[in-house]
């Protein structure tokens, strides 16, 4: 005979604002006995794990292989670390010459600035296409790491002002307006290509010259 305890529990009658305590009787259950043999199936049976065709793999019953460090391992770790602090200096060299740090965004940017304004160039074709004062804009913006490309022909007067020779702010000055004229005053697509052609141009000897 099994005998099952019995369960209590407290609960709260409103009807007399009281808390009470409830417990049920204790029951007992007779069990008869079996003559089938009862038994866990929570893991592996031995049958299972020779199908498997191992026994227990997490028991190692043969001694480890054990290797010694001699003296050719820590001259190897040596020559390593040498090698390792002879390249440290590299990249502090190169920012010295060029000024940047060669894996920065910026750095990254300002070097694709002219590759990504002639793309624009070449892709925005026909009526309703960017100005190609807006693309010297972006230009400027990515090439001297400018907070916005929102300029004007004034701005830009004063950003270039004595960073370009005189020759190259003149046209980039009055190819501002041009384009600005052009594209607002409705452009035919000859004009259009022309004025691409001396958009690329000015943007390559910007390049030169912005270092």
């Amino acid at each position: 005979k099994i005998s099952i305890p019995p369960i209590a529990m407290t609960y709260f009658d409103p009807s007399i604002q009281e808390w009470k305590r409830i417990s049920s009787n204790s029951t007992i259950i007779p069990v008869s006995k079996n003559n089938n043999l009862v038994f866990d199936d929570s893991g592996l049976s031995k049958k299972e794990i020779e199908l498997l065709k191992k026994d227990i793999s997490y028991i190692q019953t043969t001694k480890p292989i054990w290797r010694n460090i001699d003296q050719d391992s820590y001259t190897g770790v040596i020559i390593l670390y040498f090698i390792s602090f002879l390249l440290i200096p590299i990249p502090m060299a190169f920012n010295f010459i060029l000024g940047y740090r060669l894996n920065s965004e910026p750095f990254r940017i300002s070097r694709s600035a002219l590759a990504n304004a002639k793309k624009k160039i070449r892709r925005d074709r026909g009526i309703g296409s960017i100005p190609d004062s807006k693309i010297i804009y972006t230009y400027l913006k990515d090439k001297i790491q400018l907070p916005s490309d929102n300029l004007d022909p004034i701005a830009v007067k004063h950003l270039l002002y004595e960073r370009i020779d005189q020759t190259l702010f003149d046209e980039v000055m009055a190819h501002l307006k041009t384009c600005d004229s052009s594209h607002y005053g409705g452009q035919v697509e000859n004009d259009q290509g022309v004025t691409h052609k001396k958009t690329i141009e000015i943007l390559e000897n910007l390049e030169e010259q912005l270092k």
